[in-house]
Formats: structure tokens, C-alpha cells, sequence
């Protein structure tokens, strides 16, 4: 970022401006662009966000090309999910405060060199989860998350059939179904394969 009265511009108000990558159109991810606009402020509530890295999901695709079920007013900065450091809280923010690492986002915002986002969306990470780990985690398995426990249902000694196991929220779904007192699970995945303390026996694999 750098000071907006140093730009060159004729807007001498202060204040910083950023890199972003802007959807003009909905036109797809090759329409993108990267500019420069406004950085964000921590409203009452919200955390600023350094973004040290952002994730790229099949949402985000769909959002740019304006075929997901909302579609923002343009120009907007697309990206739903993004980890960083925080920067600033602002006010009544509890959970938070600067020098903080978190994963966090929302329907847009994340592809800039910060964001702010709702306290509540914000999530605080483990010393040995990296940045880009984080970045990738809070859709793939809330979709996992909301598909089984809110819209499923999903009770243990059920079995699960996970088609495509080895995208995000496939994985998510998995690990999900693992936690609901061990149920057995059928994945299709070429190359599957659970590791560490979430191995059990009762998951097999298809090939698809």
C-alpha cells in the first residue's frame, strides 16, 4: 500500500490505497484485473486483515462470471476466503486484536492486500497452520459442515457416499463424517488416501 497523495493523482484526501484484483464485468476469471483502490477501515464490529494469502475456490469462479446465486454490484474485489495478520480492530471487537494470525472472509473482498471482515467470521490460527493452509480452510469444510450436520442430518453408525473426495470440500465432508462417532464412509477418488490420526479402517475407496 502507499499514501494516496503521493500517487500523482488530483485526490489529495489522505488515507492509503491498495492493490486489488477488481471484477469490472461478469466475465469470467480472464476479466480480471489487478488496480488499485481505497483501503478498507475496521468498522465497529470488524477486523482488518493484512492478507497473506487468499484462496481460490470453484465459488469465486462462478461469482466473477455472474452465475452464482448472488451477484455483487460491480466493480467489486472478488475472493471469499483469505489469512493474514490483523492490523486493526474496531470498536467492541472482543476476540481479536493486532498481531493476531487468523483465516477469515465473506462473500467477496479477499484478492487485496487487506480486507476486514466480521469478528464472527474470523477464526484464530494454530501456531502450525500456515498461512495458505488457512486460507483454504473455512468454506471447504463450512459446506461440508452445513451439507451434513444442517441439511443431512447426519447420525453416527450411518454410512456416507462422497462423490469427488478429493477437492476441499470432499476432504471436508470426510473428516466431517469421521467425527460423527466413526461411520463408515464410501469415497471415489483415483487417489485417496487419509492420513495421520483420521485413518480408520471403516473408509474405502472407489476408483471413479
Amino acid at each position: 500500500m502507499r499514501d494516496r497523495r503521493s500517487s500523482g493523482g488530483t485526490d489529495h484526501t489522505g488515507g492509503l490505497i491498495m492493490r486489488a484484483v477488481v471484477c469490472e464485468s461478469f466475465g469470467g476469471i480472464d476479466a480480471l484485473k489487478l488496480g488499485e483502490i481505497e483501503n478498507p477501515q475496521a468498522a465497529a464490529g470488524h477486523i482488518l486483515v493484512d492478507v497473506h494469502a487468499a484462496s481460490v475456490s470453484f465459488m469465486d469462479c462462478l461469482m466473477v462470471a455472474g452465475k452464482y446465486q448472488m451477484r455483487p454490484q460491480t466493480p467489486f474485489v472478488p475472493g471469499t476466503d483469505a489469512a493474514g495478520v490483523v492490523s486493526a480492530v474496531g470498536a467492541g471487537v472482543t476476540r481479536f486484536k493486532p498481531g493476531d494470525r487468523v483465516a477469515c472472509g465473506g462473500w467477496i473482498g479477499s484478492y487485496a492486500e487487506q480486507l476486514t471482515a466480521p469478528q464472527s467470521r474470523a477464526t484464530r490460527l494454530p501456531p502450525a497452520v500456515d498461512h495458505i493452509t488457512g486460507s483454504a480452510i473455512r468454506h471447504c469444510y463450512g459446506t461440508a459442515n452445513y451439507g451434513l450436520v444442517l441439511c443431512a442430518k447426519l447420525q453416527p453408525g450411518e454410512t456416507v457416499f462422497v462423490t469427488g473426495a478429493a477437492g476441499g470440500v470432499g476432504v471436508g465432508r470426510v473428516c466431517g463424517v469421521i467425527q460423527v462417532d466413526h461411520p463408515g464412509v464410501l469415497v471415489t477418488s483415483r487417489h485417496w488416501r487419509m492420513r495421520g490420526p483420521l485413518s480408520v479402517s471403516s473408509t474405502r475407496a472407489v476408483a471413479a
